[in-house]
């Protein structure tokens, strides 16, 4: 499949989203290449068949238009919310670039397997809270907003929404350059609430895109092949993000796809966009079966179970975070057992600053300026693994994490994230 090639925004566009998008396989016209690789290694059938599917579990996602016609999502338990900023609608049966982006990420959750690609979903029986983030607008109303008489952005605006209307855990696959240090208090407040935010890297070395990954308390995700190699750029060299949590599935991932005459076909791609979803899904999986869990524990869970947990310790590998997300274990542990403390609390960007979380655990309004106060004292706990979580990793000498049990394929080219805000010029 191909996806159109990227576009840089007009100087009028208002928009703050973005697409971390995804780019077309290189091997996605061999017979031997199996999009479905991911579906496999984690053991989602048969977890699935025994009733760890999601349900109860409700997932807001932020993206661009879905096709809830698509036959993968027709039957799954889809609530769409809008019309967007702009007046366009939440779903659309014709494909773009940004529907099949959209449609994408939520089949990668909730897929049925029907139609092409069967694509299967990680988490198939939670609910989807869809909020609609047009990519390429020029409205004015897709600008700044104001919530509760507080400023923030259209990513800040569908952030408060999904709190309110229930949401345990947000996926947003799109992303741009930094934002007034004052629109991540929307951020602090999904967080203060419980809610678990996880959103993807940028797909190439250098982007500007930092917004809204590098928040503190946000899981960040890269993509990894079937290898456990991480994601390339077009100078085939890994694609390094500081700041991550956790990588996932990213490569040679069978999505929706679009064909010359408009239909929907199915493809091969890759990208962070897809990781994103397929650790969100995860996530859902453990807090169906451990319900009592709140958000930080589900994110203790993530990290201490993470391919990078070796001999009980914790360890931050460039570009992987704390390792490949494993499922496995995230199900056999109660992350009741970990400390009620988001450990994502140190990053490099200072925002959230320490005056947006206690603003938005007390309901106050943000007087947070641009400079980053020092974060809570114990925000960043992070309680010792067990000796037995985890599985080993093998760091070779281009820094290229080799997951056990993971068969080979190909890797392929990245395409650069766009950008589509006033602010913003092409993120590289």
């Amino acid at each position: 499949m191909r996806f159109a090639a990227p576009r840089i925004a007009a100087a009028t566009a208002f928009v703050a989203a973005t697409a971390l998008a995804l780019v077309p396989s290189a091997a996605s016209a061999a017979a031997t290449t199996d999009g479905n690789w991911w579906y496999a290694k984690y053991n989602l059938a048969q977890l699935h068949s025994s009733g760890i599917d999601g349900s109860g579990v409700t997932i807001a996602v932020i993206d661009g238009p879905v096709n809830t016609e698509f036959p993968a999502l027709v039957g799954a338990d889809i609530v769409t919310h809008g019309p967007a900023c702009d007046g366009s609608a939440a779903t659309t049966t014709t494909y773009t670039e940004d529907s099949g982006h959209g449609t994408s990420v939520a089949s990668l959750l909730v897929g049925t397997g029907a139609g092409p690609g069967e694509i299967r979903g990680i988490a198939p029986k939670a609910t989807i809270d869809y909020y609609v983030a047009p990519l390429n607008s020029t409205d004015p109303a897709c600008g700044v907003q104001t919530v509760d008489g507080q400023r923030t952005d259209l990513y800040g605006a569908l952030i408060d929404e999904a709190v309110r209307n229930g949401a345990e855990i947000i996926s947003i696959s799109t992303g741009g350059p930094a934002v007034p240090a004052e629109y991540y208090s929307a951020i602090a407040r999904a967080l203060a609430a419980g809610v678990v935010i996880v959103a993807g890297t940028p797909n190439a070395n250098g982007s500007a895109s930092t917004y809204p990954w590098d928040a503190n308390g946000v899981v960040a995700v890269s993509a990894i092949s079937s290898t456990g190699s991480l994601l390339e750029n077009p100078a085939r060299t890994p694609v390094i993000n500081d700041d991550v949590t956790v990588a996932a599935p990213g490569v040679d991932i069978s999505t929706p796809a679009g064909a010359s005459d408009g239909s929907w076909i199915a493809g091969t791609s890759s990208g962070s966009s897809l990781a994103t979803p397929l650790v969100a899904g995860m996530l859902a999986l453990a807090k169906e079966k451990y319900p009592s869990a709140t958000g930080n524990q589900l994110i203790q869970s993530l990290i201490h179970h993470a391919s990078g947990t070796t001999n009980g310790n914790l360890a931050v590998a460039q570009g992987y975070g704390y390792g490949g997300a494993l499922l496995a274990g995230m199900l056999t542990a109660d992350p009741a057992s970990y400390p009620d403390t988001n450990p994502l609390m140190g990053k490099s960007s200072g925002l959230p600053t320490a005056q947006q979380f206690a603003d938005a655990r007390s309901g106050g309004a943000s007087t947070s300026s641009a400079t980053p106060s020092p974060v809570p004292s114990g925000a960043g706990t992070v309680a010792s693994p067990e000796s037995s979580g985890g599985v080993p990793i093998a760091l070779g000498a281009v820094g290229l994490l080799v997951v056990a049990g993971l068969a080979v394929t190909t890797v392929l080219v990245i395409r650069r994230t766009r950008a589509r805000s006033p602010q913003r010029k092409d993120a590289g």
